[in-house]
């Protein structure tokens, strides 16, 4: 225990000391603003449009995004974005680069070696970084949906439920968190950060394709996206939010998403003492 606070306050000086930590919060927060920021300039183009002479077109056609009826409003960039496919790679590509020095990089430089030659095991290497680093990332995930949707009420008068966010939060947190795990056992597992960033990017283009073909909507981290994505579309759409989705099958999801992290810490720690060299002889002569 006393191993896994030591390395919990290094990997915390890791990330505070090379402000790592205040740039992963820039990542989430410019994040958070991109989309709302980005619709409530197309509505004031619209308005400017309008007054000039020969842009009127250009005008109302902007304007349409404006309102409950309008464009803006069923399309679910304004929220949704983040919470599917296109947003969250961008800022789990700034992640996995500012963790890479964390999640194998010290390995690659052999600065690992002295710490194992002084008691440090592989438990107390490796389950830090499994602690500390998804539990920042799924928060800061959580954080910024909610400050994307009070942003969307300030600049665009419309914002969703508390339960839609809370849901969708932890559907979108919990995909990120287990992408991020899938990059920590790659990285650590074969020392090689950045090549861990290809493996993560290629897995997370072809198993969505996957589960697409086979229509596999739920059970599977990569339907947490899907899933997600639905649920807003029911509320744009005047259903029940969990409508052919199930309220259920949104937990169960969830917890196989978490189970599967802990399964990828267990083969993280696994990799790492199949690598353990003994270099201590039984007798000394």
């Amino acid at each position: 225990m006393s191993q896994i606070k030591t390395g919990l306050w290094k990997e915390w000086l890791f990330l505070s000391r090379s402000l790592k930590f205040l740039g992963l919060a820039l990542a989430f927060i410019i994040a958070s603003l991109m989309n709302p920021v980005l619709t409530k300039l197309m509505l004031l183009m619209g308005d400017l449009y309008e007054d000039m002479p020969g842009m009127e077109d250009m005008g109302a056609m902007l304007t349409t995004f404006e309102g409950e009826g309008g464009l803006f409003y069923s399309y679910i960039s304004t929220i949704g974005m983040f919470s599917m496919s296109f947003l969250p790679p961008m800022v789990l590509v700034i992640v996995m680069l500012l963790f890479g020095g964390a999640c194998g990089g010290e390995q690659k430089k052999r600065s690992i070696i002295l710490p194992q030659t002084m008691g440090l095991t592989p438990s107390g290497y490796v389950l830090p970084k499994f602690i500390l680093f998804p539990t920042i990332v799924f928060m800061f995930t959580f954080l910024s949906l909610a400050l994307t949707n009070v942003v969307c009420g300030l600049l665009l008068g419309y914002s969703y439920s508390s339960e839609i966010i809370i849901t969708t939060g932890v559907l979108t947190s919990s995909s990120i968190t287990f992408l991020l795990c899938l990059y920590m056992f790659f990285g650590i597992s074969l020392a090689q950060p950045r090549m861990a960033i290809i493996y993560v990017l290629a897995a997370n283009a072809v198993f969505p394709a996957i589960n697409m073909i086979f229509n596999l909507d739920r059970f599977t981290p990569w339907s947490l996206e899907i899933m997600s994505a639905g649920i807003i579309n029911n509320q744009l759409s005047g259903y029940d939010i969990y409508e052919g989705i199930g309220r259920g099958n949104v937990v169960i999801t969830v917890i196989i998403t978490l189970v599967l992290c802990l399964v990828l810490v267990g083969l993280t720690l696994f990799s790492i003492k199949a690598k353990q060299m003994d270099n201590t002889a039984d007798e000394i002569y």
